[in-house]
């Protein structure tokens, strides 16, 4: 039997601005195992993106955000 994989260590940061498919993208990922921080909020995510100490790994977005 094949040992279980290790926890991912990576960070993802998920942008968009349907709370629906935000909850559902960041519940997913933390499922999998992930460090996620989820926001609908385009400034609020440049900001997280350029504060945050330690390094994000992926950034999930939508294509089309309003400002």
């Amino acid at each position: 039997m094949a040992a279980p994989s290790p926890k991912p260590a990576e960070t993802i940061l998920v942008v968009d601005d349907d709370p629906e498919v935000l909850l559902l993208a960041v519940n997913i990922l933390r499922m999998a195992g992930f460090t996620v921080l989820g926001t609908g909020d385009p400034r609020q995510a440049l900001r997280l993106a350029s504060t945050r100490p330690e390094p994000l790994h992926l950034l999930l977005t939508d294509v089309v955000m309003p400002l």
